[in-house]
Order: C-alpha cells, then structure tokens, then sequence
C-alpha cells in the first residue's frame, strides 16, 4: 500500500472518507498569492463570457486561452504551495495548477470525479483544493459523496462521463456532504472521490486553487478515447507541459504531437443509484482489497496495425493524419539543405545521391518524424528513409505502375511503406495513383530487370484501376508493399516533395530478393541492413562488390505466370463499377484547412455536450 502521507495520522481518515482537511497557507501567503492575481492576464480579465460558442460560468486557468497566463499562474502557485506539498505529502509530483474564480451569483459545477492521471486506476493520485476566502455551501465550498472512492475504477474524462450519470441529481440531493473552510485551509482528496460545487450566491467572487499530484515516479497521461475504437483508451504521456501547452478543445481529438505511451481496455460500465448505494456501503471492504492487492498494475496493450488499419488488410492501404506543420518545416528544410537542386523531373534521394547524402537524409527524416511513426505503425521500424520529388513543370517524370520492394517473406510477415507528401497533392502535381487489392495477388518484387507478371496487363490496369488518392501535406498513405501504384508528371509550378518510409517488424531482419537470369524460376535471397541499402544501386543486379554486407540465405521458387484480364476481373473490383464506397481522405490534424478525422455528427455531440464534458478536469 503506497504510504500517501508524511503524517500517519492522515492516513486513515484519508483511506476511510477519501479526503483530508488540513492547514496550510497562512494568512500573509493568501494575501500575497490574492494580490499577485491582480498582475496576471488571463484571456477572459477573469469574468468568463464563454467563447467558441461555450458558455463557461467561471473562470478557470485551464480553460483559459493565455498560454502566458497560465504558466505565470503555474509558477506562482507551485513557489507558493511546494513547501507545504512537500511537508504533508511522500513523493508526489505536480502535474497541473489552476485558479477558479467563480463570479457572484453563477460558478455551479456538473457533479464529477477527476480524471485519472496514472495508468493503474487502484493507484492513488490526489488533489489539494484550496479556497482564499472563507468558503461555505452558499458560495461555492466543495461538498463530497463522502467514501466514493475506489469503489468501481472508471475512466471519467472528455466523452467519457461518470458512471453515476444517470443519477447525477438524486447525488446532489441525496449524498453530498458540504465542507466549510477558511482561508488557507486545503483540502487533500483521492481524485477518485465524487464531488461538486453550488453557485456563489455571496457578493464577492469565489477565488479558490486547485493543485492536481501524481507519485512521483510514475509516468503521468491522459486517457484519451477515440470514438472509432470505444474498446479501449490510449495512453498519452501528459506532464505539466502537457496540459499547460493544450487548449480545452485539443484534448477532444487526437494531436498529432502527443506522445503514445500504449492502449488500455475500457473497462467502464454505467450502474443505478441502488447499486451505487450497495457499493457505498460496501466501500470499506472494496478499498480495503485495492489497498493491500499485490497484482501488478495492468501492462498497455500492443496494438498491431493488423488490428488498427482494417482497410490496410482489406484495400491494401489507408490514408492517416501524420505530420504537424512543425514537422513539415523541419523536412522542407532538410530537403532544402540535402538536395538544393533537385536533378531530374523525378527524382528519390535513396537513388541518386552519395552515400553520406542518403545517410544525412535517411538519420534527419528519422530523427524528425519517428515519435509520430512509432504511433502511426507500432511494432515496426524504419529500414530506410528518403525524399521523393517531382519536379515543377515537368515533362519526364511519370512513374509507371509498379510495386516496391519486397523486404520480408509475405507468407509469414507483412512489409509496410509510408508516402507523406509535404504539400497538398492532386492530379495536377503527381498524387499517388493506387490499384485497390492489387496486394491479393501476393507478387514477390525484387526491382528491374526483373519482369513482373503484370507487364502483360498494365494497359488494362492503367485503364480501368487505378484510383487516384488526393492527400493533404502531411497525411500519410500507409501501403502494403505489394500494393500496385503510379504517379503522374507534376504539372504545377511547384516541386512536389514527399517523405518516403520502408518499414519492416521490429523483431524481422529485413530481406532483399534479386533476380538472376541465371537461376531460372528462382530468386536469390539475401538478409540486409539499413547500412547495406544507404549504398545499394537501384534497379540493378550487384556484382560482388555490391552485395557487401548482405548475407546470401538461399533461393525461392519464382515462376510466376503472366497476368490475364479475367484475373484482374476475378480478384480486383474496378474502382468504376464494383469497388466499396472509399473513406474520405483525412487531412493531417492541424492544417489550415480545418478538416479533421472525427465524423460530423462526433462534433455535434462534442459541440452540445463541452460545458458538462470539460467539468470533470478537476473543475472546483
């Protein structure tokens, strides 16, 4: 049982109620804090209007749109209030620092529990709540269902409402304890304890602080639920800057920039006001088997792409969001720096520069997108990284139907690329043209001059199959390698760049095949490196000297026979006539252009439900 406080005596009544009261700022510290607040500058001059269509009834650092504001507000609360949370608590880090100002007259919260901010729900993260005025249930002083805590872990959070929610009012009226405080005084309650606030019916406003702490050595996050998968949470590393860097509405979708931490199941259930009475008095019993239980904390589920992309499996390919504009800069200028002329009207860096050319560019695009890979693609790694360019106003730079390398066995593993262009793309300057389950046909590629059994249908595949997929800058198309694709000449007066990932499993040694004219109805079969492909020649067999560093394992059988229109017709639908209804491309999060991958009718409801979704982020 993790020891929560210095003083043993808090202990238990802490266990028991779920919260503690206790002393803590003097008068000369309130007085000092109450009129440092008068220097700060909140977006909202502290007398909440709403914004973005939101109608807020109080003033809260969190929900404020002053970045500024909020991390001069963070700093004077923590030099403030360290000492004495070093003094009452054993090893607690702060996580968030807030300011609630509740106006005269208005300030009333939706009954909630915090959100949690650590992976194991039986752990035990805390709040101080802290008023600056004599606080009573007329002006807004916290009440709790007292003993509410740790009787049934629950993920309350953005979209995710509290497993009381069917009977919030009958709380209110039946199960709340009031708690007067002076000045200074705090309250130090288990996050899992349900509590609400009333309207400050007084003539002053209500000036209180909240102060959210996490153990010290566990990894703080958020519980982020993604409507698409209702199954399970992620978990996203979210420390102070975390929160003190998000807008209210960030938090309701899916940044980009978050760091992946893994998935847990939702574990959630709703119940009625009878059980969570025989829950209540059961409490004691309850906590007292989450307290003392010796089972390790559940561990983050692997997510295989498998699972994550359905359309992957089934098309061969999916488009996702990938890159901020952040990461788009940082890539346009290492382009810029690597290839400040770009040579051909089609142009890959992996093909046509030096070695410590291709290095720079394979480490730099590594370094720059590998914390949104890992998220986009867990379990894989990147084998190699380069620029793929089409020049303005080209005339020679049509890439003709053709697959990628194979790099794996496909009878045991599943070979991935990334194509993220870092400009808008369309038919007008080279998008990428696909051949929806052309993977069916399970075609082994080991490049040119080997013939691929195709080649006696590309008239009919040009014709009839391939689907053009318009991206956004910094979306990315997730494909199977033996997916067919093309791309057209790059019409615009623009180069069109994009970012191009071979991707293998973690636990796989990648694998070139080559074909030999010699060996007739075999491939040579060789283990590689990301070191052997930064001095390959493309599209060449090597002579000795060029498979240095790979390692000869033996041949496969390849006799494959030439493709037939009845084929295509028997395992590819043609997109015209028979192909399902495709997913609207998804642009990446954060572009100008406001799309999102969220469905329309998500928004609404997020629209029609913030004011009470956002009162859970322990909201006073």
């Amino acid at each position: 049982m993790r020891k929560i406080f210095n003083d043993e005596n808090l202990q238990a009544p802490f266990m028991r109620k779920g919260f503690v009261q206790v002393p803590m700022l003097s008068a000369e510290e309130v007085a000092f804090i109450k009129s440092r607040i008068a220097d700060l500058r909140p977006a909202d001059k502290f007398a909440p209007t709403g914004r973005d269509g939101f109608e807020y009834k109080y003033h809260c650092s969190f929900l404020d749109k002053s970045i500024e504001y909020k991390r001069e507000a963070f700093a004077l609360m923590e030099s403030v209030f360290l000492p004495h949370i070093q003094k009452y608590l054993n090893g607690y880090q702060i996580i968030s620092c807030n300011f609630y100002v509740k106006p005269p007259g208005t300030g009333e919260f939706v009954i909630h529990q915090n959100w949690p901010m650590i992976p194991d729900l039986n752990d035990t993260t805390v709040t101080i709540w802290c008023p600056l005025g004599d606080v009573v249930a007329s002006n807004g002083a916290l009440q709790f269902v007292q003993g509410s805590h740790k009787i049934l872990p629950h993920v309350e959070g953005p979209m995710c409402p509290g497993f009381f929610d069917s009977f919030r009012k009958e709380l209110i009226q039946n199960h709340l304890t009031p708690n007067e405080m002076k000045a200074g005084e705090a309250m130090i309650f288990d996050d899992g304890l349900i509590h609400w606030s009333a309207n400050n019916d007084s003539d002053t406003a209500r000036i209180a602080i909240q102060i959210a702490l996490a153990p010290a050595e566990v990894q703080p996050v958020f519980f982020f639920f993604d409507p698409k998968h209702p199954e399970r949470f992620e978990l996203v590393e979210a420390d102070r800057e975390f929160y003190l860097a998000s807008d209210v509405i960030d938090l309701t979708r899916r940044q980009p920039h978050w760091k992946h931490v893994g998935f847990v199941k939702n574990e959630n259930r709703y119940i009625d006001e009878k059980e969570f009475i025989e829950l209540l008095a059961r409490g004691s019993e309850i906590r007292d088997k989450v307290y003392n239980s010796t089972e390790p904390a559940p561990k983050p589920i692997k997510v295989t792409v498998e699972h994550e992309y359905p359309n992957l499996m089934d098309r061969g390919y999916t488009i996702e969001p990938f890159l901020d504009a952040s990461d788009i800069a940082a890539l346009v200028k290492l382009h810029a720096e690597t290839t400040p002329s770009v040579p051909a009207d089609y142009y890959v860096s992996a093909f046509g520069t030096d070695k410590e050319t291709r290095r720079r560019i394979f480490e730099g695009i590594t370094a720059i997108v590998e914390q949104k890979f890992k998220r986009l693609v867990p379990g894989y790694r990147i084998v190699m990284a380069s620029f793929v360019t089409k020049k303005a106003n080209g005339t020679k730079g049509q890439l003709p139907i053709h697959q990628d390398y194979s790099f794996v066995d496909h009878s045991k593993h599943l070979s991935l690329n990334i194509w993220a262009p870092l400009i808008d793309t369309d038919q007008r300057n080279g998008c990428l043209r696909n051949i929806d389950y052309s993977q069916r046909f399970n075609h082994i590629s080991s490049g040119s001059p080997q013939p691929a059994p195709y080649d006696s249908v590309r008239p009919e595949l040009t014709a009839n199959y391939l689907t053009d997929t318009p991206m956004k800058a910094g979306s990315a198309c997730l494909f199977d390698t033996r997916v067919l694709h093309a791309t057209e000449i790059n019409t615009t007066d623009t180069d069109r760049t994009a970012v191009f990932l071979n991707l293998v499993k973690e636990d796989v040694t990648p694998q070139l095949y080559l074909y030999n004219p010699e060996h007739k109805g075999k491939l040579e079969v060789y283990e590689i490196d990301s070191e052997f492909l930064l001095g390959m020649k493309p599209n060449t067999y090597p002579d000795e000297a060029g498979k240095e560093g790979a390692k000869f394992i033996g041949l496969v059988d390849y006799a494959p026979t030439p493709w037939t229109a009845a084929e295509l017709e028997a395992r590819i639908p043609r997109p015209q006539e028979s192909a399902p209804k495709r997913e609207p491309v998804r642009a990446a999060a954060g572009q100008a252009n406001g799309s999102s991958s969220v469905p329309v009718g998500f928004w609404a409801y997020v629209r029609s439900s913030l004011p009470k979704i956002f009162s859970s982020h322990s909201q006073k």
